[in-house]
C-alpha cells in the first residue's frame, strides 16, 4: 500500500560498497591494497548496519489505527445509549 523510498544515505553507502568491491576485484587477495580495501568495506558495512533500524510497516499502523478507532466508536456509542452488547458479560458483578 505504501512504498518505501530509499534514503539518499543508503544509496550512497551502496555505491561506495560497490566501488570498493570493484577495486577489490582488481587486486589479488593478500596484498596490502586488498587488505586496506577489506578494512574499508567492513567499516562501510558496519555503518550501513547501524543505519538500518526496524521500522513498523505502514499497513500495520493503518490496521491498528482502524481497530482503535472502531473500539472508540463502540465505547462512545455505549456511553450514550443502552449498555446492551456482548461486552456486558465481561463486567464483574459485585456481591452485596
Amino acid at each position: 500500500m505504501f512504498g518505501k523510498d530509499p534514503k539518499i544515505e543508503d544509496v550512497k553507502l551502496k555505491e561506495i560498497k560497490n566501488r570498493l568491491l570493484d577495486d577489490m576485484l582488481k587486486d589479488k587477495p593478500g596484498t596490502p591494497e586488498f587488505i586496506k580495501l577489506l578494512v574499508q568495506l567492513e567499516r562501510v558495512s558496519a555503518l550501513q548496519k547501524s543505519e538500518d533500524k526496524p521500522r513498523p510497516d505502514m499497513n500495520t499502523i493503518c490496521i491498528v489505527g482502524g481497530n482503535l478507532l472502531g473500539i472508540l466508536i463502540i465505547v462512545a456509542y455505549e456511553q450514550k445509549h443502552v449498555f446492551a452488547s456482548t461486552a456486558k458479560s465481561f463486567v464483574l458483578k459485585t456481591k452485596t
